[in-house]
């Protein structure tokens, strides 16, 4: 139980670091992408694919909640921008 509000707590800075970005594109459907890395998002859901796979192992429920949303938040962030490089 520790453990799960621990990673949870350190997961929230990132998940409200995507919410931010994730809402100036969904604001604001004009928004200049080219400021966004594709690559850097792709590496980030690879690398959230793997987090969420050890939360599970772990069973710490609050933390795998946490790091799922904020794989759907990259998600939509790499799907508003576009998947491949321009």
């Amino acid at each position: 139980m520790i453990a799960d509000l621990i990673l949870t707590a350190a997961s929230l800075g990132f998940v409200f670091a995507d919410l931010k970005q994730a809402w100036k594109l969904f604001v604001n459907k004009n928004y200049d992408c080219s400021a966004f890395s594709r690559t850097h998002f792709k590496l980030k859901i690879t690398s959230l694919i793997l987090v969420v796979i050890a939360y599970a192992m772990l069973g710490t429920y609050l933390a795998l909640s946490v790091a799922i949303s904020q794989l759907i938040l990259n998600f939509y962030i790499l799907n508003r921008i576009g998947w491949e490089n321009k």
